[in-house]
């Protein structure tokens, strides 16, 4: 035909003289081609373009909804002109186009909004084994609404497709899934593999959870250098959560050789990260001189930023703290703030030290009903001063008190427990 060797329009063929649209096609790229190239002539490509597309040629169909959709050159921007080249695309199987088509069906600011439809093209292109498409429309099922039981069944079919397809997301989400047991059984087997699956391609929280699980297995060589090995795989990226847990393994010589300098290292760059239990440890050892120069101002705002974020114990270390007036002036109110937000956070000594605040009614008014349920709560978890002091405390209760607080505390006993 000669259309390959075009040099200026006047050579394109006439159209309806090329039959094939494949070729078709080919001569409107060359026309539509390079901004500012000799070859460029917008209205004879795009009408090449039509013709490659009135043809079925999924690939020109494709383009032409593109040209409306994203208004490029001289063609005005219109969505719904665009979805319907693209459904025509999508109808020849063409595998962009599907995604493309659900992409705008999803955008809740555009009047084509419909889930439903954007579902039916992403389950298309999910069967052409297009893993982002198995993935998104997994996450598509999870989070419909109206909820449907048939969603849970799908949204992990596809998951599990995708993560079969290597696709490293599904497979992280698999072993959280499995190993979680919120949506479904725990099943650590399936957790492993998957985690494995995913650390293998790199994925940093894949292999801090691996770590984990090796550790779950069992205290023997191999499970100790794996989890070794994948903590430090996951520091390496920078992962605040394995730089502690490896660090404190030189620290501790737990499974390691101790070696205190990169022990050391690796929790001050987890504390830096932001796990607040390496920067509670850091404080610890700031008010001790262990290891460190004993500083207070250091290891209280050490403990103040992880106390606000809600770590347990870096609340009670505060409460402590204020307590003894350790660099701080001493306030028994201050105490009994801090210890009262740990023991909400079921912190069994700050539960029981909460309780001894309150029968005694230090740093905060009296109240001998609440010591009880706190003193209880400690107990419960086999705090040994609670154990102690609660027969002491519950006789000071009247027996419509003592069935509140058995009510109370069966409330607690009762409620769903989260994973750890």
């Amino acid at each position: 035909m000669g259309y390959s060797t075009i040099s200026n329009a006047i050579q394109t063929p006439d159209l309806g003289s090329v039959a094939d649209p494949k070729e078709q096609f080919e001569i409107a790229m060359q026309l539509l081609g390079d901004q500012g190239s000799n070859n460029k002539d917008f209205e004879s490509g795009y009408q090449w373009l039509k013709l490659a597309a009135a043809y079925q040629y999924p690939e020109a169909q494709y383009t032409l909804g593109l040209y409306h959709h994203l208004g490029l050159d001289n063609i005005q921007e219109d969505y719904n002109r665009a979805v319907k080249i693209y459904e025509q695309a999508a109808n020849n199987g063409h595998l962009t186009a599907q995604l493309q088509l659900s992409r705008i069906l999803l955008d809740e600011t555009l009047p084509l909004y419909d889930p439903q439809k954007a579902i039916h093209w992403l389950t298309k292109a999910a069967l052409q084994n297009d893993v982002v498409s198995q993935y998104s429309l997994a996450l598509l099922y999870r989070d419909a609404t109206p909820y449907a039981p048939e969603h849970k069944n799908n949204y992990l079919s596809w998951l599990t497709r995708a993560a079969e397809n290597g696709y490293r997301q599904a497979q992280y989400m698999l072993g959280s899934l499995y190993i979680e047991g919120t949506e479904y059984p725990v099943d650590h087997d399936k957790a492993f593999y998957w985690f494995n699956e995913a650390a293998l391609q790199g994925d940093a929280e894949s292999q801090y959870n691996l770590a984990l699980l090796y550790e779950r297995r069992g205290t023997d060589k191999h499970n100790q250098e794996q989890a070794r090995y994948w903590f430090e795989k996951a520091s390496a990226q920078d992962m605040p959560d394995a730089q502690f847990n490896l660090g404190r393994r030189y620290l501790f010589g737990q499974g390691v050789k101790i070696d205190m300098e990169k022990g050391l290292g690796l929790i001050t760059r987890s504390a830096e990260g932001g796990n607040p239990a390496a920067q509670t440890l850091l404080a610890n050892y700031y008010i001790q001189g262990q290891y460190l120069d004993q500083n207070y101002a250091k290891a209280r705002e050490l403990y103040e930023t992880a106390a606000d974020h809600q770590y347990p114990e870096a609340q009670y270390q505060l409460a402590l703290m204020f307590a003894r007036g350790q660099g701080v002036i001493k306030s028994e109110e201050q105490a009994v703030h801090w210890i009262r937000k740990a023991a909400e956070l079921n912190h069994p000594k700050a539960q029981y030290g909460l309780g001894a605040y309150l029968i005694n009614g230090v740093g905060t008014e009296k109240d001998v009903f609440l010591a009880a349920y706190w003193i209880s709560r400690a107990a419960a978890q086999g705090q040994q001063h609670a154990i102690e002091a609660k027969p002491s405390v519950l006789e000071n209760l009247t027996e419509t008190e003592q069935e509140s607080l058995d009510s109370m505390l069966g409330e607690i006993d009762s409620a769903p427990q989260a994973v750890k």
